[in-house]
């Protein structure tokens, strides 16, 4: 990660061509942004502070929304924890759920090589979610977001089609009863143990 005063010098940058507009940085170097974070907008940006390397050097706290689709992610540590409305790392390298934000109006984590939806539980308040079709694992702990109203996934299931089958099942209790312990008995009774995990 970068120091306070690289990441400010960084800021200063970003502000000089009105690409971000800075609320704060905090003493441990968070950077909270009024407004929303386009990292596509500050493609000059994003290579500083992710150095190549498909991780940002730099940390973000709250901001209005998140956009960073389509810019080699590779993890979302660094990401903004609070994100007021969406929050979108689609079409990544995202392997893992490893920093993603403790609250987000919209989730959207679509084309991503993610497997396992472990520490789907640190998300703590979320309207809507867009899921990977890569998940093998552990989708259960959806069930558990009591602010989720809506759950989509990729309509492209021709190369994870147990996962269709497990979307089916998740999809199915979401919108009726969010009961936890019938739908992993009926992930387990379809021999879907994996996915039954929370």
């Amino acid at each position: 990660m970068l120091s306070r005063y690289q990441t400010q010098n960084l800021i200063n940058t970003w502000n000089n061509s009105n690409r971000l507009v800075l609320h704060e940085i905090t003493e441990d170097g968070i950077i909270n942004v009024e407004g929303a974070i386009d990292l596509y907008r500050i493609s000059d940006g994003w290579k500083a502070m992710s150095q190549n390397s498909g991780t940002l050097t730099v940390n973000f706290g709250v901001c209005e929304s998140f956009f960073a689709s389509r810019m080699e992610l590779k993890s979302m540590v660094g990401c903004p924890k609070i994100v007021c409305d969406s929050f979108n790392v689609s079409h990544n390298s995202i392997t893992t759920l490893e920093g993603l934000p403790s609250y987000a109006r919209v989730v959207d984590l679509r084309n991503n090589p993610i497997k396992s939806f472990e520490g789907i539980g640190n998300l703590k308040e979320c309207e809507e979610i867009w899921l990977p079709n890569s998940i093998t694992s552990n989708l259960l702990g959806i069930l558990k977001i009591k602010t989720l109203k809506r759950l989509y996934c990729d309509a492209n299931f021709t190369n994870n089609s147990r996962f269709h089958l497990v979307f089916k099942i998740i999809k199915k209790h979401f919108d009726t009863d969010k009961d936890i312990i019938a739908c992993q008995r009926q992930l387990i009774e379809n021999d879907l143990d994996e996915y039954a995990e929370l």
